[in-house]
């Protein structure tokens, strides 16, 4: 697998989180009664608790693997990345488990968004003055 197909591949689980936890979230709408967020809201942040930390190995993995010595690198480039499809098959296995457990009507899911959407502009913000 290349690099292009497996980001492919994580936008894809990511999309198909999105999709159930909103769902989800419409359930528990429809069965407890009001939610703190909209289901949309719940549907980002199961998505991007599934790409982000798997966005972020593919990022770690990309900088580390050039640096390895040769004996270990050989046994990751024999299988076409298949190191990097293992470690990023348990990232994606964790974070959907955890952010599917996290979906609870009392959840704020829209606080969450957007904390994290201030915390990275504020990280690409710090970034482009140094």
């Amino acid at each position: 697998m290349n690099l292009t197909q497996i980001t492919l591949v994580i936008l894809a689980i990511s999309g198909a989180t999105f999709a159930i936890a909103s769902w989800r979230a419409t359930r528990f709408a429809s069965g407890h009664g009001a939610c703190k967020s909209r289901p949309v809201y719940y549907g980002w942040y199961a998505a991007l608790w599934c790409a982000l930390p798997a966005l972020s190995v593919v990022v770690l993995y990309l900088i580390i693997e050039p640096r390895l010595p040769d004996a270990v690198r050989n046994p990751f480039q024999t299988g076409g990345h298949l190191g990097l499809v293992t470690l990023l098959a348990l990232t994606l296995g964790a974070a959907l488990t955890f952010s599917q457990r996290r979906l609870r009507p009392t959840h704020n899911s829209r606080r969450s968004i957007e904390r994290l959407i201030k915390n990275g502009l504020l990280t690409c913000s710090t970034i482009a003055v140094f």
